[in-house]
């Protein structure tokens, strides 16, 4: 990218003044730790990575190396450095370190499944923070901690992770995968959504399987940011291939709001329950092998709260995308238009129709053809690419843009590893 040449040549520069003694060899504590300050902010995790070893000030350094710890999805290791951190920043005026290690160890707790932690965390963050979150910020901190407060007394899940597995998939009307599950004893087929923050039921799967709702209720936003009303079960037992899971958080939302055009969804495998699956396998012929051995190498993964960012090549660039099973086709965001501006012409003007359970949103795109990607090793190449010029208010605003099933098809095979963080695909 052109800001990394540029961070080149500024290093180049760096280095010749100090050679002539007019720049000091050793950059300022305080200035690294603005400069990685910068790179969370923009959520550029590669750079972020590659620079937490710099010259900081050692409670910045904890700081940053559990920031990239939760980043990593190594969440024992980012609750280890972060939490003894937590009371030496509150006693400080607030300051960003501290808004930044709220947010980022209320997900660490929430993902430990220590619920009382983690709402008991997002509490001190809005109380102190408040004015300081963006407006999705504050949405998400909100939401999470309501849904956590449902859960303070709930036990954590845990997993029976037995021999890999394989199982047989189908494809929904939507194009979307769905694999077999059992629910307390119940068959159940649920979609495989790595957009989802956690595993949902509607109302009529969660009296089919028995399931015992917590008191109280929560909200989240749907893809339009309307609020959407849930309950909260904890499911006794849930099977998937040869792995067996306990207690495991189900939100609990009406049969309507996972009705997409006229295709009812049952029930969403999430974020908490395909991490602790270690790698998903999705073949081309429709089997998913749950934990089967890798050896390729592939394009590094992130965590950005419970959704994966994979590393991707497109037009010449390295972004950050989202990927999201759960979506048949893939959005490029803002930050991506002008990475392709210069190829974009009026004739590639469209509108785009996004349906929520608030009603439809319309929005001026671009659709371009032929836009080629490089994801796992591998190239594919989409017939048609949307393209959002501004800022739509949705999470995909903050990365390059959100990778679904036009992408994966593209593949023969491709594995998503939580345990190395890395997205492979074949050929």
């Amino acid at each position: 990218m052109m800001w990394r040449m540029l961070r080149k040549l500024a290093l180049s520069a760096t280095l010749a003044l100090s050679a002539a003694g007019l720049f000091p060899a050793v950059p300022q504590a305080d200035t690294t730790s603005k400069y990685l300050q910068t790179l969370l902010e923009q959520r550029r995790y590669v750079d972020l990575e590659q620079n937490i070893r710099g010259h900081l000030a050692p409670d910045d350094a904890v700081l940053f190396q559990g920031i990239v710890a939760n980043r990593k999805n190594r969440v024992d290791e980012s609750i280890r450095l972060l939490a003894p951190l937590a009371p030496r920043l509150a006693s400080a005026p607030p300051s960003w370190r501290e808004k930044e290690l709220l947010i980022t160890l209320a997900d660490d707790y929430s993902k430990a499944f220590a619920y009382a932690k983690s709402a008991d965390t997002y509490s001190v963050l809005l109380s102190r923070y408040s004015k300081m979150l963006s407006r999705n910020e504050r949405r998400s901190a909100t939401d999470r901690r309501a849904e956590m407060q449902l859960l303070r007394e709930a036990p954590p899940q845990t997993v029976e992770l037995n021999a890999a597995s394989t199982i047989q998939a189908a494809r929904d009307p939507l194009g979307l995968i769905e694999i077999p599950v059992e629910a307390n004893g119940k068959n159940e087929s649920w979609m495989l959504d790595t957009g989802a923050n956690t595993s949902v039921v509607t109302e009529s799967t969660a009296r089919r399987i028995g399931l015992r709702l917590l008191e109280g209720s929560a909200q989240t936003g749907d893809v339009n940011g309307t609020p959407v009303n849930f309950r909260v079960g904890v499911l006794p037992e849930l099977k998937i291939g040869s792995t067996i899971f306990h207690d495991v958080e189900l939100p609990v939302a009406s049969d309507q709001a996972f009705n997409i055009a006229g295709y009812q969804i049952e029930g969403i495998v999430g974020f908490p329950v395909q991490s602790a699956l270690r790698r998903i396998t999705v073949y081309a012929d429709g089997r998913v092998g749950i934990n089967e051995a890798v050896r390729e190498q592939g394009s590094e993964l992130f965590m950005d709260g419970q959704t994966p960012i994979a590393v991707v090549k497109a037009a010449g660039e390295e972004c950050l995308f989202s990927l999201d099973t759960g979506a048949t086709g893939s959005s490029f965001s803002s930050r991506f238009y002008p990475v392709v501006k210069s190829q974009l012409t009026e004739k590639m003007r469209a509108r785009n129709d996004s349906a929520g359970a608030g009603g439809v949103r319309h929005f001026h795109v671009y659709k371009m053809e032929g836009l080629s990607l490089t994801l796992g090793g591998q190239e594919a190449r989409l017939a048609s690419a949307t393209i959002f010029p501004k800022p739509i208010g949705s999470g995909m605003d903050v990365f390059f843009g959100n990778l679904g099933q036009d992408v994966f098809g593209a593949f023969q095979s491709y594995t998503i590893d939580f345990e190395n963080m890395t997205f492979i695909a074949r050929k």
